[in-house]
């Protein structure tokens, strides 16, 4: 995180514009939602900007709480993009004011990705994902979120699947991460041959 001199706070209008996208948009869980969740969070047109830091980026919910009909964990799956990730140092702070915190260590795992949580306890509430808008990993979630939303079997495929997993592998989220992987890919082969024949999609959108 960029130094910044003692007694000084995060710049104001960074985290009332972060507070006034983030949390209207995308802050309506709550300990009674349905795992089904479906409708709950108003998805975002990509060419939609919003304020992350300085500049205006596109933001997608993603993850299965964005599929209509997809049971799985009710946490609200957020992608923000920036124009260049060595960026994202400047929103660090705003984004912890308002209840993000930064966790550096899984870059290891995925270098083009900064990501954040919200949530005082496990699981968490929010999942951030900020990244560059060109990157494979912004393409290719918002393909897999179109190609479920399009083909309600395949969505059911997936569910089943999570459930299975979620049966042998209770407490280790990275190798239940790992165990869907697989699956995801093949999902992925098939959306974008899907795409390649659906003019109305583009490479960025899905």
């Amino acid at each position: 995180m960029r130094p910044r001199a003692a007694g000084s706070a995060p710049d104001e209008s960074i985290v009332t514009a972060c507070k006034r996208r983030f949390l209207n948009d995308f802050t309506h869980r709550d300990s009674r939602i349905r795992p089904e969740l479906e409708g709950h969070v108003r998805r975002r047109e990509a060419s939609d900007p919003i304020c992350l830091g300085r500049s205006p980026t596109a933001m997608e919910h993603v993850g299965s709480t964005s599929v209509p009909g997809l049971g799985g964990k009710p946490i609200i799956g957020i992608m923000a993009s920036v124009a260049r990730i060595d960026g994202v140092v400047d929103v660090v702070e705003p984004l912890e004011a308002i209840g993000y915190r930064y966790l550096p260590e899984f870059e290891r795992f995925i270098l083009e990705r900064r990501y954040f949580r919200k949530g005082a306890t496990e699981p968490a509430t929010h999942h951030l994902h900020v990244v560059e808008r060109t990157t494979d990993f912004w393409k290719d979630h918002v393909l897999f979120r179109e190609y479920l939303t399009a083909h309600p079997d395949e969505a059911r495929a997936y569910e089943d699947l999570k459930r299975e997993l979620a049966t042998r592998i209770t407490s280790d989220r990275l190798a239940f991460t790992d165990a869907k992987t697989p699956y995801i890919q093949t999902v992925l082969e098939r959306s974008r041959e899907w795409q390649a024949h659906s003019p109305e999609l583009s490479p960025t959108d899905g």
